[in-house]
């Protein structure tokens, strides 16, 4: 009935799961990290192939327009990531957003994110919040930050 991803033992979805699991307390929260662990690195995964798809569509239709081609360069771009997501095309824009940020401003937070010590709420409300900041800022705080989005919900990570 549930697809779990797969056991502490496996990798992937090879198996469905019955509950209960019949392991120890401590493997079944060893198991719910690896889990955390894992979907903080497929959303970092999500947001870096939908920022990847958004470059390549700008540069595509930049060259087209440069070579003498009207082409609508801007939104329609969102509303395909977002259908291909299942969500909004103000949420792809977001998540491209904050795909540009990580890869340009934070590096510290893209590194949290992709190996899945961060999750993309904390990393979206810290990309979000700064976007205004300057480099110089962004780099005499970033390592706060990223200490305080480890321990604090997303709310508090922005006050």
């Amino acid at each position: 009935m549930f697809y779990s991803g797969g056991s502490a033992e496996t990798e992937g979805p090879e198996e469905v799961r019955t509950y209960p699991l019949h392991i120890s307390v401590a493997d079944e929260f060893a198991l719910l990290e690896r889990y955390r662990v894992n979907e903080n690195v497929n959303a970092c995964s999500k947001v870096m192939a939908a920022t990847d798809i958004w470059w390549t569509r700008m540069r595509t239709e930049s060259d087209l327009v440069a070579a003498g081609a009207k082409v609508a360069v801007g939104n329609s771009v969102f509303a395909e990531i977002g259908a291909a997501l299942g969500c909004s095309a103000t949420t792809a824009h977001t998540m491209v957003d904050v795909g540009i940020e990580l890869n340009s401003r934070f590096p510290r937070f893209y590194t949290a994110f992709d190996d899945g010590r961060l999750d993309y709420a904390r990393v979206k409300v810290v990309c979000t919040t700064l976007t205004e900041a300057s480099t110089t800022t962004i780099e005499k705080i970033e390592f706060l930050a990223l200490c305080a989005a480890k321990i604090l919900t997303p709310r508090p990570t922005t006050t």
